[in-house]
C-alpha cells in the first residue's frame, strides 16, 4: 500500500512540476519573494551600502590556508581575533591522516543542523559534517569529481554534486564508519555545482551547466534512491553555466549564478533576473538585506568579499586569502510550511 501511495504522489508531484517548466515573466512571482526582491533589488541597483553594522557572521571557504573559517560580523579580518572559528581536516581525529589531502581547495561551505554544524565540499574529492562544538567529524566521504556542493537530507543521509558530471547520496551509518566503504549511489547530471534540499517541496533540487532539476526521494536511509521529475532549461537565462544555487531567506525561493544572477521561485516556477553580474562563485543574503558576494579578482578566487551592487563594494577583505565562497552563518534551510 505503501509503495502505491509513494507512485501515486510522485506522479501527481511530476504533472504539477512539469506542467509549469517554462520561465515566466516576473508578475507571475510569489507574494513571498515580491516581498524579498524589492529589497534585493534596493540592494543590487545601489552605489552605497546597507547602513549599519551587521551582527552576523561570515563563513568564508579559504584556499590559501585551506580552512574553512567563521569570521566575527563587522570585524577587521586581518586582526586573528576575527576568526570566531576555524577548521581543517587535521581538527578532526576522526578523519586519517591519508585523507587530509580530500580537502584540499575547500569550495563550499554552509551551516547545517541549524548552525550547530558545518558542510563543506573541497576540490580534493572530500564531502564532510562536522560539529562546530568540538570540530568532531560526523561524517565524510570521497566523492571525486570536483565537488562543489553538499546537501542534509532529512534522514540524515548527504548528498553532494560534482562538476565533473554526476551527484552522489550517501547512506550515512550510525555510529563507526569507514570513508572507503560508505554505501552511494550516483546520477548523472552536466557540470554540477549547487544542490540544496526543500523542505517545502520535499524534494531536492541540483543546479548544473545546463539545467536546474528537481529530484523525488524514497526516504530509504539504508537504501537511497532519487528520481529526477522536472527539468528547467538555463540556456538563454542568467543561470546558464550555473554555479551557486543556495536559499533565499524569506521566500520559498534560491538563488543562482551563472552568466548572470537570477532568482527562482519555487511556488510558480518563475526565474527572475536580478543581476548581469558574471562568475559569481557564492551568493548569500542576511536577513538585514545585505547581499554578499564571491567575485575572483584572480583566477577563481579573491582575498575580498563584496557587497553584490553596481560597483561590487567591498565588504570584508583578508590580505593573501584565497576565498572560493563566503556565505552569511545562518540556517539555510526553508521552513517547511
Amino acid at each position: 500500500m505503501k509503495k502505491k501511495f509513494r507512485l501515486v504522489v510522485g506522479f501527481a508531484f511530476a504533472i504539477g512540476l512539469l506542467s509549469t517548466s517554462m520561465v515566466l515573466g516576473e508578475e507571475a512571482i510569489s507574494s513571498e519573494l515580491a516581498k524579498v526582491l524589492s529589497g534585493v533589488r534596493e540592494h543590487v541597483d545601489s552605489e552605497s551600502v546597507p547602513a549599519g553594522v551587521s551582527q552576523i557572521p561570515v563563513v568564508g571557504a579559504e584556499q590559501a590556508s585551506g580552512k574553512i573559517i567563521i569570521f566575527e560580523p563587522n570585524s577587521d579580518w586581518n586582526d586573528p581575533a576575527s576568526i570566531r572559528w576555524a577548521w581543517s581536516p587535521s581538527d578532526s581525529p576522526q578523519i586519517r591522516p591519508e585523507h587530509y589531502g580530500w580537502f584540499g581547495h575547500p569550495d563550499e561551505c554552509k551551516p547545517a543542523c541549524g548552525t550547530s554544524c558545518l558542510l563543506a565540499t573541497a576540490s580534493g574529492g572530500g564531502v564532510v559534517l562536522v560539529r562546530l562544538e568540538d570540530k568532531a567529524t560526523l561524517f565524510y566521504a570521497y566523492a571525486g569529481g570536483n565537488p562543489h556542493s553538499a546537501a542534509l537530507l532529512p534522514d540524515g543521509n548527504i548528498v553532494s554534486i560534482s562538476s565533473a558530471g554526476f551527484f552522489t547520496v550517501y547512506a550515512v551509518p550510525e555510529g563507526d564508519f569507514r570513508a572507503e566503504s560508505v554505501k552511494s549511489r550516483k546520477y548523472p547530471i552536466v557540470g554540477g555545482h549547487g544542490i540544496e534540499w526543500d523542505a517545502r517541496s520535499n524534494c531536492l533540487w541540483a543546479l548544473g551547466y545546463e539545467e536546474l532539476a528537481a529530484y523525488r526521494y524514497n526516504f530509504d536511509k539504508e537504501n537511497p534512491e532519487f528520481t529526477k521529475e522536472y527539468s528547467l532549461p538555463l540556456k538563454g537565462t542568467p543561470a546558464h553555466y550555473g554555479h551557486d544555487f543556495y536559499p533565499v531567506p524569506g521566500a520559498h525561493a534560491f538563488f543562482l549564478t551563472g552568466v548572470g544572477v537570477a532568482i527562482f521561485d519555487v511556488p510558480t516556477r518563475t526565474l527572475v533576473s536580478i543581476s548581469n553580474a558574471e562568475n559569481i562563485k557564492s551568493i548569500s543574503l542576511s536577513p538585514d538585506g545585505r547581499l554578499i558576494v564571491l567575485s575572483p579578482t584572480k583566477q577563481w578566487w579573491s582575498p575580498t568579499i563584496k557587497h553584490l551592487n553596481r560597483s561590487l563594494t567591498p565588504f570584508a577583505q583578508r590580505e593573501g586569502a584565497k576565498f572560493y565562497k563566503a556565505r552569511w552563518w545562518i540556517s539555510s534551510a526553508p521552513k517547511e510550511e
